[in-house]
């Protein structure tokens, strides 16, 4: 018994041998085919790095732009000088796009960079392909027709930038519409100027504090409070200072007093009355005034 257990375990292990070593040639000749037919996978290409003497548009505040030379590349910090040689700046590698090997954007719809001469890019939208040229739209709300090579593609927190200032854009221009519809700041009925009043008259597109220097038969001589010299104004320009009898209401449009007497009085519209009036500029900022503070514009035509 004792001798011929060895001989059965012993065939037993060779007939295992036997099927391991009988299975290597075939696994081996999976993994050769395998390996020829099969395609290579393509390494992903590590981003170009900008370098010393490479020109970069940086993004230096939210949606506004900079094309510079790079002076110095310092691990992952960049030493730049602007195109127009004014400003030494310090960047990251990831704040800056490479026009040396530039990312182009082709989808109409999209928010992007562009080259609109003279070493000045602006944030802007590409609105139409009309051949090879691209029709875009920039934030301060003109069209200019470039070629792909001026319209750079950006990253997700420039476009999120980008998207905001074109909101403001059109907020603004909804405002200076609206505005324009609203006329023009009025005297109470009955107003008439009297010597060394203080009043608030037009000069050039905008209205500025002053006082009553001289009446003549068709004007008032103002003394402004900017420069205290003295001009003549037309009697339909010139209102005197608030408070006024006229209660805003929601959408009224006013001109709010500056805070320092030589700047222009500011055109606001009103967003809220309650316990004051909440106020809102062209550029969106908006502020709590008083009546004392404002001058109520005429509403003819405007539609409420």
């Amino acid at each position: 018994m004792n001798d011929t257990r060895p001989a059965a375990h012993s065939g037993v292990r060779l007939v295992g041998w036997t099927l391991i070593m009988a299975a290597i040639p075939s696994v081996a000749l999976g993994c050769r085919e395998t390996s020829e037919h099969a395609p290579s996978p393509t390494l992903p290409t590590a981003p170009v790095r900008a370098e010393r003497g490479m020109r970069v548009v940086v993004e230096r505040t939210a949606g506004e732009f900079l094309e510079a030379t790079v002076l110095e590349a310092k691990g992952e910090q960049l030493r730049l000088q602007t195109a127009d040689g004014s400003q030494t700046l310090r960047v990251l590698h990831t704040d800056v796009y490479l026009l040396s090997d530039p990312r182009l954007e082709s989808s109409p719809g999209e928010y992007a960079i562009c080259d609109i001469g003279g070493h000045h890019w602006r944030a802007c939208q590409l609105t139409a392909l009309d051949g090879r040229e691209r029709v875009v739209l920039t934030s301060d709300a003109r069209e200019h027709r470039l070629n792909q090579q001026q319209v750079l593609a950006v990253t997700a927190l420039t476009r999120m930038n980008i998207e905001h200032l074109f909101q403001r854009m059109h907020q603004r221009r909804q405002f200076l519409e609206d505005l324009a519809k609203a006329g023009t700041a009025r005297p109470p009925e009955g107003w008439r100027p009297s010597p060394r009043e203080r009043v608030v008259a037009r000069r050039g597109d905008d209205w500025y504090t002053g006082r009553v220097h001289e009446l003549e038969e068709d004007g008032v001589r103002v003394q402004w409070r900017s420069d205290s010299s003295v001009e003549k104004v037309a009697k339909d320009h010139i209102v005197p200072e608030p408070p006024y009898p006229l209660e805003l209401k929601r959408g009224d449009f006013a001109m709010l007093r500056p805070k320092a007497q030589a700047d222009p009085w500011t055109y606001v519209r009103v967003r809220a009355v309650n316990d004051g009036y909440k106020v809102e500029d062209a550029q969106g900022t908006v502020t709590m005034a008083e009546k004392t503070q404002l001058i109520p514009l005429s509403l003819e035509g405007l539609e409420q």
